[in-house]
């Protein structure tokens, strides 16, 4: 059973569905003042609270750029096109 599926299936269960999951991540120097940065810069006073608005932003950012590929995938074919 994958992660996402186990997820669901515990959420399932419980009637509170925004669950939140704690995760450790090490981070470097630099990522760490870069992330303080950008939290200071919003305005958010909780150091999780930015990880983990980082944290989707950037997972939105790499959704985008699949949509972009397939997107300019189906586009560049022409509707003739019998390659697949």
């Amino acid at each position: 059973m994958k992660t996402s599926e186990l997820l669901d299936k515990k959420a399932a269960g419980n009637e509170k569905t925004d669950r939140r999951y704690s995760v450790m991540a090490a981070l470097g120097r630099e990522q760490m003042a870069a992330a303080e940065g950008w939290r200071s810069a919003h305005g958010i006073t909780d150091q999780a609270e930015a990880m983990g608005e980082l944290i989707r932003l950037g997972l939105l950012s790499e959704v985008a750029k699949i949509y972009r590929l397939v997107s300019e995938d189906r586009t560049s074919k022409s509707p003739g096109d019998s390659s697949e």
